[in-house]
């Protein structure tokens, strides 16, 4: 039987009713008002949390107080034998939670931990220079293998703090997570829904639609099927149901990858999405560590001593590291951002210094020296317009060749059509440049068509002018070239139309596409940004553009913008429209519900003109709440002047997130209602909650209802003791957090966090032991009047202990029937000096208590 508190004492303050596991001792010492003097000196042993302690009996207060025998604390707090749910730490850094068996030490209430030497292996120690001499040690002194290896048991949190050298740990990169630790969850299934219903009425006409977004899915071992569909109903078309993809995936660990059989999509990096049924294996850079995800340079440099190495980014440092003299490498790096070069510092022994840059700037395709990155889809094409499916097969590779250059390649097929792409990225201290050629053989209509299309891409942070290219790109096709999803459209309508609609000159494709995405700081306040999009056509005379500019300027009182656009379509048709905004914060700076009052004009060339008025904010101690009302004056191009007032709510809570909004102008009104959150079925039972993200956790709290998770907003545990946590992150460690602020003061939470780490799309069942009794707070005396001793142990009828005499003879402990006797010794559970007999009247069942039980005892020899 695994224990959870392993001194079998919570202590709870009466007024806070919060509620820890803590030390005896340290109980003892704050109910004495910390008059305990000690003497300490340390003694040489594996076990760092034990010291050697003296107690000075007579600065303890209280009746008997001083007769108290603390002898067992003399070596720190006692651990008897057993196995306990501890999380391992190993230098400092989590290690996960195991159940850890603690075996008879130097004396039998002091216990150390006997360390398999698969829990060493799958903490970080490299276990093959053990192998030789475990056969002839017992795995409680496994330790003793490693030079300077210590442990340290924390019994109030329950951590086992491991000390080991790093010559003795496995290189792992930084961020690293055992696959080992990687939990596919259990089986469960689930609906995740979005749905929202809208009327409108507008010169007595009255129209209502409806929509719904669902995600179905279940998992079965290390399988998830997954559905996805989308439904709309309008009062006067009816409704339209859209399956958009539905699969079947599962982790494929040896390959970093996913395996995906059903419909989905292929990668859409280097060639066009295209919808398929069928097969798809492609890497999942979340399996990856921190360190090896995206692009990072390696930092290569030569020190003279043991030296240290600082690596700033824009300004700031995101690594530091101490190297041996030589040559070194860092390849471990994760930057703060996609672009700005890295200013590197190597600080010798001596205090010399030594600088050196490292450009740094990246695009999508950028890969770290030596990581690769693939995708390989076999399926058909589905969704086409006139319903047919040509097999299609798509391939990719990426390869970080060196650290300045990145290399790419990958083909798409199908029916009449085959296409193939080579390209590189450079990152140069002129920032990230792309550039590849993709070329492709189109059959249509016994015609064979051949093109190419080049694309060039750029990135680049300007840090002395704080300028950021985050995309420039232009891409030019010959007239010959067709991308997949134009040779499949132009086929498909071809296949079933023939040349009624123009035969091949008719299908538009793209000739040239421009893109210039640039922000720029101006100090501290100000903030400009251009964005411009221009794409034109083969077959087509016209050009789509898009051009957008904006300034913002923070002021001390609020904020205020301007900003302007223009479009033009393919039919030449433009329109540019100028805004200005200004928002003002309302209310104490102090608040984290202060609301906004913004205000905002509109102007567009055709002579059309909008101004608004918003008063927004959130409501409630987690802002669950939010809410906006907004005042609109329309002047259109044509017609009269027309104003309206509307307002909009969301309110977010632990089984779902709700929204409604409604509206009225001249002539008409709107009002809506939506809600969106989840459905899960798993082996606890049925609970609702928030929208699900990919992978989630189910917490599992028995009677803990109204306890809050504080690292997941607005989650609350259900009268079931259960809650539903979105939005974990896939193959990391996440930490789930219990805080017991507003449950019953007859419920103890064993322990408050854990840490999990989920595969993608697991359901993970997270349970925290509870333990539910009644809870007192007693004011003992002895027959005579006088307080019991001050320290003495409480004990139930089966021997547990449930607590300890405080100051003035108070004592708090949770039992478990409405009568009983419980036994106090100042020498262990095995004396019994004196007996508190209690007899309670039966509590209503469900019935919540706000306020502690006060009662007073007699103890009876």
């Amino acid at each position: 039987m695994i224990k959870h508190c392993n001194y079998g004492l919570t202590v709870i303050n009466a007024m806070s009713a919060a509620r820890f596991c803590l030390k005896p001792l340290t109980v003892a010492i704050m109910f004495a008002g910390g008059s305990l003097a000690t003497s300490v000196s340390a003694v040489e042993n594996r076990d760092t949390s034990k010291e050697l302690a003296s107690f000075d009996n007579s600065m303890l207060w209280g009746a008997g107080a001083q007769s108290l025998n603390v002898d067992r604390y003399s070596e720190g707090n006692p651990v008897e034998p057993g196995t306990y749910s501890v999380d391992v730490s190993l230098n400092g850094t989590p290690a996960g939670r195991y159940d850890v068996t603690f075996v008879s030490g130097t004396t039998a209430d002091h216990a150390k931990p006997e360390l398999s030497i698969e829990l060493l292996e799958k903490v970080g120690v490299n276990t093959e220079k053990l192998q030789s001499s475990t056969d002839s040690a017992p795995a409680h002194d496994l330790l003793n293998l490693i030079p300077d290896a210590t442990y340290r048991y924390n019994s109030a949190d329950q951590r086992l703090e491991l000390s080991i050298p790093q010559v003795a740990l496995l290189n792992r990169p930084r961020g690293y997570v055992s696959p080992t630790r990687w939990d596919r969850g259990v089986d469960a299934a689930f609906v995740d829904y979005n749905v929202n219903t809208y009327q409108t009425t507008s010169q007595g006409v009255q129209n209502n639609t409806a929509y719904a977004n669902l995600k179905a899915g279940i998992n079965l071992g290390d399988w998830r099927l997954r559905q996805r569909s989308t439904l709309n109903w309008d009062k006067q078309t009816g409704k339209d149901y859209q399956a958009v993809d539905s699969y079947a995936q599962r982790d494929i660990d040896t390959l970093s990858s996913q395996l995906t059989l059903g419909d989905s999509f292929t990668d859409g990096e280097l060639f066009d999405t295209v919808a398929t049924r069928g097969v798809r294996m492609a890497t999942d850079d979340r399996m990856l560590p921190d360190s090896q995800r995206g692009y990072a340079p390696v930092i290569r440099g030569v020190a003279s001593t043991n030296a240290r190495v600082t690596i700033r980014q824009n300004g700031f440092i995101i690594q530091e590291t101490t190297v041996a003299p030589g040559a070194f490498a860092i390849t471990d790096l994760n930057p703060a951002s996609t672009s700005g070069d890295l200013d590197v510092t190597v600080t010798e022994a001596d205090g010399q210094e030594k600088h050196f840059i490292v450009p740094f700037s990246s695009v999508s395709r950028s890969l770290r020296e030596g990581t690769s990155r693939y995708t390989a889809t076999v399926g058909q094409a589905r969704e086409l317009p006139y319903g047919s499916k040509p097999l299609v097969t798509q391939g990719t590779y990426q390869r970080g060749l060196t650290n300045l250059v990145t290399g790419y390649t990958g083909f798409s097929a199908t029916e009449g059509y085959g296409s193939a792409i080579l390209g590189g990225v450079l990152n140069s201290e002129y920032g990230a440049i792309g550039a590849d050629l993709t070329t492709s053989k189109t059959d249509l209509e016994g015609k064979t068509f051949t093109g190419q299309s080049a694309r060039v891409t750029y990135n680049k942070i300007l840090q002395s002018t704080g300028t950021n290219f985050t995309v420039a790109a232009y891409r030019y096709s010959t007239a010959g070239y067709f991308g997949i999803n134009d040779a499949l459209n132009a086929r498909d309508q071809l296949d079933a139309l023939g040349d009624s609609q123009g035969g091949v000159d008719s299908f538009r494709h793209a000739r040239s596409k421009a893109q210039l995405n640039v922000s720029q700081n101006l100090g501290s306040r100000s903030y400009l940004y251009i964005n411009s999009s221009v794409q034109s056509y083969w077959n087509s005379s016209g050009t789509d553009k898009q051009y957008q500019a904006g300034f913002s300027q923070n002021f001390s009182w609020g904020s205020a913008g301007i900003g302007a656009s223009r479009t033009q379509d393919m039919s030449g048709n433009d329109t540019t429209q100028y805004i200005f905004n200004v928002s003002i914060p309302l209310g104490s700076a102090s608040s984290h519900n202060r609301p906004y009052l913004s205000a905002s004009a509109t102007s567009s060339s055709d002579g059309s003109a909008n101004f608004q008025t918003t008063l927004s904010g959130t409501s409630g101690d987690d802002q669950s709440l939010s809410y906006g009302i907004t005042s609109s004056n329309n002047r259109p191009a044509e017609g009269d002047r027309t104003t309206n007032i509307s307002g909009n709510g969301q309110y977010r809570t632990s089984a779902a997130n709700l929204s409604a909004s409604a509206s009225k102008g001249n002539d008409f009104q709107q009002a809506s209602l939506g809600a969106s959150g989840s459905v899960v079925v798993h082996p606890a039972g049925i609970t609702f909650g928030q929208p699900l993200g990919d992978s989630i956790a189910i917490v599992v709290a028995p009677d803990a209802v109204g306890a809050t998770l504080t690292n997941a907003t607005g989650v609350k545990l259900d009268q079931s003791g259960q809650a539903v946590v979105p939005y974990l992150n896939p193959y990391r460690i996440n930490t789930l957090e219990l805080d017991p602020k507003g449950i019953s003061d007859d419920v103890e939470l064993q322990r408050t966090s854990q840490e999990v780490v989920p595969r993608s799309g697991s359901v993970i069942m997270a349970k925290f032991n509870t333990v539910a009794g009644r809870a007192l707070l007693i004011n003992a005396h002895q027959v005579d009047g006088k307080p019991l001793p001050f320290g003495a142990g409480v004990y139930d009828e089966q021997g547990k202990d449930v607590g300890a005499v405080g100051q003035g003879g108070q004592i708090f402990a949770r039992v478990e029937g409405d009568q009983g006797t419980l036994r106090i010794s100042g020498d262990g559970k095995d004396s019994s000096p004196c007996h508190l007999a209690y007899q309670l009247a039966p509590k209503v069942k469900d019935e919540v208590s706000s306020k502690l039980e006060t009662v007073d005892l007699t103890c009876k020899r």
